[in-house]
């Protein structure tokens, strides 16, 4: 009794190039970020441990936590990428990196 499985219709291909061309972008500017975290943590670290206060080792902490965002969002992307999801997949992507360059904005705003 096929008759009663409905007709799967193939959606058509769709060039995955692009995406994964994103993707993978977006993977090294999380990485980059994630380099320039390691020397911002430890500048941190030592002003929280000289400051002492609360307030700047709860800062410190926060900093410290940083690499838990790019590493979820691009976990997450990749598993969207593995499922077909491509557009998902750059979007999370996407968020992986985007505190550092909204940061990075911030920062040459102030400066001018």
């Amino acid at each position: 009794m096929t008759d009663a499985i409905p007709a799967v219709r193939e959606a058509p291909d769709t060039p995955r190039g692009p995406y994964l061309a994103a993707l993978i972008a977006g993977q090294v500017l999380a990485v980059i970020t994630l380099i320039i975290w390691a020397v911002v943590a430890v500048v941190t670290v030592i002003a929280a441990a000289t400051e002492g206060s609360v307030g700047a080792w709860i800062f410190g902490g926060l900093v410290l936590l940083y690499p838990l965002w790019p590493i979820g969002f691009s976990v997450a992307a990749w598993r969207s990428w593995g499922r077909g999801r491509w557009t998902w997949a750059v979007a999370l992507m996407i968020l992986a990196f985007a505190p550092a360059v909204i940061l990075a904005v911030i920062m040459t705003l102030s400066a001018v």
